[in-house]
């Protein structure tokens, strides 16, 4: 019998009591004992499950309207009426079987001559072929999954086809290029009463996320209709042959509303892929569950759906755009994680000089409504082309803003607080290396845990300062970052900070007359620099909306005479 997605039980979640179970899509919501997490066995599978239920629902339900989205805040469907909804769509959620299987290549007899590849291949962070055949797999080893029970097998297929990084010629990257960063929103509370120290149902999370089938090709009410039998391999291409895209110089690229329905944006399949798998029962590597039918291999040939760059603007995540380019392209993570530096452009619009970044719509929709406190949920694999570095994961706080203006000056603030810890996170990285060695060249190793330090040390200035501006709907940023809080201005907490990890990492060095004296040099240039004196002290408060030091301006004036 076929593995039916929208059935069977695959997904574990859990609840709010701490108990796991493995439970069918439609099962997230009702009354006892709420569904509250996801509890996949990997935080990569994690992610893209969340992204995979709120494509699922959001084109099972096709709100048509914000008003009909608003109407399930309190009233989230039943059990029975997702699951009506479910089996009322295309046969597309098949993970094996004759017929079309779910994000799988539509042609089966193109795999006859492909090789059978280990299936643990399926998982973003396995060690590849030449990793392997070099032998060196230190820290990812290989052959750590021979055999996935179907509903690991599906979470992986839907992880890679979400995410997919290079994969070599003609192995396409997911519409939002490899390891993309997804921002959710999360809500924290209903503002009626609610216990907010309790976890809130999963259902409010994929709730608040859901799309709208406004201002998108209408769909059909009845799937079963020859319009239904149309547009479902728009949404689910798996559905029907392949748009492959062909070599250069001219690669056919599937564009939306062109070549596909906007809401295949949550539904891409970049992989040409077919997994194979082996009759009798064994044990899952990944959930240690036993399955009667595993996956233990998969094909793939290249040139599959071509999803372009810049075509695409993914409604899950945040979009930024350099200079003359007028294309939005998706915002990934960088190796340095993710944390209150990435707060203006994930959270709010940042805008600048030389670069443009906006919030994901589902973030934007839900502040514009003010339907109460909320948090952005931001996930996604920092990628070196194939290589999958880490995953990064990050909670950050949001608050429905007042008005324009008040938007206005916390982009305007954060923008010029963030920028200001970069450059003296710069500066005191650069005095430590300064103060132990005589020649930079010789400073070996990885310095980032400096900077790493300043922005932990002067996040929760930074969220005050944002939450004070909300509550007082404060809106001229200069107000923002320049009053004191605490009897400190944010320049004040930027020094204090910036001080005391220099003299933290500089603390028990051994030192001669000669080195005595770069020690005393470099501190006292960071304190000059930190005081907004030469040429790094003026960017510094430059970035900051501050006046230069009075001592300094009469320099400048003399300079000029």
């Amino acid at each position: 019998m076929s593995y039916e997605l929208r059935t069977e039980p695959w997904l574990p979640f859990r609840r709010r009591s701490g108990s796991i179970q493995w439970l069918a899509p439609y099962a997230i919501t009702g009354p006892d004992d709420p569904v509250v997490a996801l509890a996949a066995p990997r935080p990569d599978f994690n992610g893209a499950l969340l992204e995979f239920l709120i494509g699922l629902f959001s084109v099972a339900l096709a709100l048509p309207d914000e008003d009909a989205w608003l109407d399930l805040t309190d009233s989230p469907p039943s059990p029975d009426e997702l699951r009506e909804r479910l089996m009322a769509l295309p046969d597309a959620f098949t993970l094996d079987g004759h017929g079309p299987r779910f994000l799988q290549d539509f042609s089966a007899e193109d795999f006859t001559k492909a090789q059978d590849l280990p299936i643990e291949n399926l998982l973003i962070d396995a060690a590849g072929e030449n990793t392997q055949k070099l032998n060196k797999d230190l820290f990812v080893k290989r052959d750590r999954a021979d055999a996935l029970g179907r509903p690991a097998a599906a979470m992986a297929l839907i992880t890679l086809q979400s995410y997919a990084p290079s994969g070599g010629q003609g192995h396409r990257t997911s519409m939002r290029g490899g390891g993309p960063l997804t921002t959710l929103v999360e809500p924290r509370g209903d503002g009626r009463g609610e216990d907010h120290s309790r976890e809130l149902p999963l259902w409010k999370l994929i709730h608040a996320n859901l799309l709208l089938a406004e201002g998108k090709a209408r769909l059909p009410r009845d799937w079963q209709s020859a319009d239904g039998q149309k547009i479902a391999p728009l949404i689910w291409p798996w559905l029907a042959p392949t748009l492959t895209s062909g070599q250069k110089p001219n690669p056919h690229i599937v564009m939306p509303s062109v070549d596909a329905h906007p809401f295949q944006a949550l539904f891409g399949m970049p992989r040409r892929i077919r997994l194979v798998f082996s009759e009798g029962e064994r044990t899952c590597a990944l959930t240690g569950m036993a399955d009667e039918r595993v996956a233990t291999a998969y094909r793939t040939i290249n040139f599959g759906v071509n999803y372009g760059s810049g075509f695409w603007v993914h409604p899950l995540s945040p979009h930024y755009r350099n200079g003359a380019r007028s294309e939005w392209l998706p915002v990934h993570p960088q190796p340095d994680g993710l944390g209150w530096k990435d707060w203006a452009g994930l959270v709010v619009d940042q805008a600048g000089s030389r670069s443009e970044q906006r919030i994901a719509e589902v973030v934007r929709r839900y502040g514009d409504l003010r339907c109460g406190a909320f948090a952005v949920r931001a996930f996604g694999y920092d990628m070196d082309n194939m290589k999958a570095r880490g995953w990064a994961e990050a909670i950050l706080p949001a608050w429905p803003l007042a008005s324009a203006d008040v938007a206005e000056a916390v982009t305007q603030a954060a923008t010029q607080m963030t920028e200001a810890v970069r450059q003296a996170a710069n500066l005191v990285s650069g005095a430590v290396i300064a103060a132990r060695f005589s020649r930079r060249e010789d400073a070996k190793g990885d310095f980032s845990l400096i900077k790493a330090e300043l922005w932990a040390a002067t996040q929760q200035a930074f969220y005050d300062r944002i939450d004070r501006a909300v509550r007082e709907e404060i809106d001229h940023a200069q107000r923002i970052v320049s009053e004191p809080l605490d009897g400190k201005a944010f320049v004040d907490v930027l020094r204090i900070e910036a001080t005391r990890i220099f003299d933290r990492h500089t603390d028990g060095l051994t030192l001669d007359v000669v080195d005595d004296h770069r020690f005393v040099l470099a501190r006292r240039n960071l304190m000059a620099s930190l005081r907004g004196y030469g040429k790094a002290g003026t960017a510094l408060f430059t970035v900051l909306g501050l006046p230069a030091p009075e001592k300094a301006t009469r320099k400048s004036k003399e300079a000029v005479a």
